[in-house]
């Protein structure tokens, strides 16, 4: 049995139409879950653990999520 297909307008206002509500999704969800006030100290001492093996910074939480939120800075230097 053939499967019915789509004619290549209107997949593309399709495509264009999932977009356009992926973007609007996007922007609206910003100021909701945008990042915290204790996201970027725990960047900050995931990139000194990382660079100097201290964990001074911010001894509260476990090492590991910090560190993997620093490890992007490493590539910075």
């Amino acid at each position: 049995m053939p499967r019915p297909s789509l004619s290549r307008p209107l997949r593309a206002a399709l495509v264009l139409a999932f977009l356009a509500t992926f973007a609007a999704l996007s922007v609206l969800s910003l100021a909701r879950k945008s990042i915290t006030t204790d996201e970027v100290p725990h960047i900050a001492a995931g990139y000194s653990c990382l660079k100097t093996g201290s964990f001074r910074i911010n001894p509260e939480h476990p090492p590991l999520s910090k560190s993997l939120a620093g490890l992007a800075l490493l590539f910075l230097d």
